[in-house]
């Protein structure tokens, strides 16, 4: 007779060098040595923002840095464990923790997604799909970008790191007239992922839902984001503008910037610029956005009015250039 497995959940919390958290991640594990093993890989991973960890089973705290210092990282892992690392890993990624700021996490992600091994390429289908390598544009492309007026688009905006993003998804179209999310890197994106926002659009309801929130759009949402309506994520008043501005861009489609007063938020007028880019799995309809809010963040979170002022807009060309 077969004894049943015993399987123990874990919680890991990931320090920085003063001990807050700033990144926590529950997983399951046989055994201590085994949970020690898989902390040490998503450690690994994230070690350039990460200096410390603890990890507790239930009320009891089994391991700290603090105290002693983690094993190596095993070679030896079974597949299953590695798959469990790297799920753990994309939800660190996918998390409104600091940590998900982590270039090293990205890139580890995105060499698992690469990877041949069955061991990590199973793991892709947790809902991970590796981006693709952006296409150069060639000439013929940059000159229809140019027709387009998005090179003006993108001289036109004054923040260093939205003009970034914009610039990775304008080189992320290649030859459509958008990119994909699959089309996006999320290394390229990682510097920036604390200012960075995101809906998935139906096109049949006209719906959009919260897909993604970096730090400081939780610091005025809370949790009150991801899978979350658009009518949930704003109180009544907000509502109906905002969904008339997220409909042009999937519509026209178009990227739109608006720039000054972006919010007030507890009696405070909070000013910088914030964008809106369309996304499109086919490369034509659009059925998401990506947008980014760079701004001096708020003291503390508060009540806030979203205020769209300086709307500048660049219609995207819905037949993209010819190949040659």
């Amino acid at each position: 007779m077969h004894r049943l497995r015993e399987v123990h959940l874990y919680r890991l919390y990931l320090k920085s060098w003063s001990n807050h958290t700033i990144g926590r991640a529950d997983f399951n594990a046989d055994d201590e040595a085994t949970a020690l093993a898989i902390a040490a890989g998503i450690f690994q991973s994230c070690s350039d923002i990460a200096s410390g960890v603890e990890i507790w089973k239930g009320a009891e705290m089994i391991f700290s840095s603090k105290q002693s210092s983690l094993p190596g990282v095993r070679a030896d892992l079974a597949d299953e464990q590695q798959r469990l690392i790297i799920s753990t890993e994309i939800a660190l990624r996918d998390s409104g923790w600091q940590i998900s700021e982590s270039r090293k996490l990205i890139e580890a992600i995105e060499k698992a997604g690469g990877s041949s091994k069955a061991g990590t390429s199973q793991a892709m289908g947790l809902g991970y799909q590796a981006p693709k390598a952006p296409q150069i544009p060639s000439e013929a492309v940059k000159a229809a970008r140019r027709a387009d007026g998005f090179e003006n688009f993108i001289a036109g905006i004054e923040s260093q790191a939205l003009r970034a993003i914009a610039g990775h998804w304008n080189d992320a179209r290649g030859r459509k007239p958008m990119p994909g999310w699959n089309d996006i890197s999320s290394s390229a994106l990682a510097p920036y992922f604390k200012i960075l926002w995101a809906f998935t659009f139906n096109r049949q309801t006209g719906e959009f839902v919260g897909r993604l929130a970096g730090r400081q759009i939780k610091d005025w949402f809370g949790t009150r984001f991801s899978g979350h309506k658009l009518e949930d994520i704003h109180p009544p008043h907000m509502v109906k503008e905002t969904h008339a501005i997220l409909t042009k861009v999937v519509t026209l489609p178009a990227v739109g910037r608006t720039s000054g007063r972006l919010a007030t938020v507890g009696g405070h007028t909070i000013t910088g610029e914030r964008i809106a880019l369309p996304l499109a799995t086919d490369g034509v309809n659009a059925d998401g956005i990506l947008g980014a809010s760079d701004y001096s963040a708020p003291f503390a979170p508060a009540a806030f009015e979203l205020i769209h002022e300086n709307i500048v807009w660049c219609p995207i060309s819905e037949i993209a250039p010819p190949a040659e």
